[in-house]
């Protein structure tokens, strides 16, 4: 009984682990995983972008559209597109130049196949450009910015490693494999 509490513990682990393994859907190969577009509150500097993944086109590949507008007059204003190695770009360009006048729109589009079998996929479009900006003393200077958003599909792998083992149904389940120590109990009884 002296080991009780280490295996209460462990036990606990194992079940907290098995649990969260448990949690994550399976999704099957013949299902298709939608495209999740990244609405994060992150300021865009002074441009407008809008991004949208259209639905399978009749080339077998799912759009991805984008428009910039800049709310000030740019020095520079430029894209590129970051694709994870599980996406299959079909057509489009990957990176360019954006207008840089103030108002006007610059459309873009980028054609990719979405992963196999529920794998998790990004395409991250980076904008950067340069406008003037000036302080209060009416100085002014190059002020550049820098920002992202994303495409993604399928679920985020996990950070660990994982292995396929009966529960006490008997049902395979996921467990993620975390290191562990015992340190023995110096704690004589109960307490």
């Amino acid at each position: 009984m002296r080991h009780a509490p280490s295996m209460l513990v462990l036990a606990a682990a194992v079940v907290v682990t098995a649990w969260s393994a448990a949690e994550r859907p399976s999704v099957p190969a013949t299902v298709a995983v939608e495209a999740r577009v990244d609405s994060s509150c992150k300021p865009l500097g002074p441009v407008v972008l809008e991004l949208d993944a259209r639905s399978m086109d009749t080339s077998g590949g799912i759009p991805l559209e984008f428009s910039l507008r800049p709310l000030l007059e740019m020095e520079s204003l430029d894209w590129r597109w970051e694709v994870s190695p599980e996406l299959t770009v079909l057509s489009g360009e990957r990176d360019g130049t954006a207008a840089t006048a103030r108002g006007e729109a610059s459309d873009g589009r980028l054609v990719v196949v979405e992963p196999a079998n529920g794998r998790y996929g990004k395409a991250t479009l980076v904008v950067s450009g340069v406008f003037t900006g000036s302080d209060e003393t009416g100085a002014t200077f190059d002020e550049p910015f820098e920002f992202q958003r994303s495409v993604t599909w399928g679920q985020v792998p996990i950070p660990a490693d994982v292995v396929q083992s009966r529960d006490e149904t008997g049902a395979v389940q996921e467990f993620a494999v975390v290191p562990t120590t015992h340190t023995a109990s110096t704690q004589v009884g109960g307490r």
